[in-house]
């Protein structure tokens, strides 16, 4: 029985030790609104603002909202707290990882018009971008 306490305890220890996706505004701003971007500077945009895997690799995908700020931070203003939301007619551009030269990731982007995005709303705001779903 003392193994199976020990293993509990362990278990425990490490899901209260990992990372959550909850973050606040200001930094789901950082790594997911641009509004103006181009498909052309997804390698920039993420170099820029130093959106990286928890690891420090490349991430694989990294999306963001073209649309303005006001627009989304007011999507968030009905609902639940920490509750995914779909919002429709969003302009996203994703950035997908291509290849690492000379320790830089680079990226190439898509523009996806009209998408729906899933975000995760925590006090009225987005705090984590969960996903894009792509036109039928």
């Amino acid at each position: 029985m003392k193994i199976h306490q020990n293993t509990l305890i362990l278990l425990l220890v490490i899901c209260a030790s990992s990372p959550t996706y909850s973050q606040d505004f200001e930094t789901f701003k950082n790594k997911h609104v641009a509004p103006g971007m181009s498909v052309d500077e997804c390698t920039t945009m993420i170099q820029k603002r130093c959106i990286k895997r928890m690891n420090g690799d490349c991430k694989v995908t990294n999306t963001f909202i073209i649309n303005n700020d006001n627009k989304i931070q007011n999507i968030c203003m009905t609902g639940e707290n920490k509750t995914d939301y779909k919002f429709t007619d969003f302009h996203v551009i994703e950035c997908n990882f291509d290849k690492k030269e000379n320790e830089m990731c680079i990226y190439k982007g898509e523009l996806l018009e009209g998408a729906t995005i899933v975000l995760r709303c925590d006090k009225k705001v987005p705090v984590h971008y969960e996903a894009t779903e792509r036109k039928a």
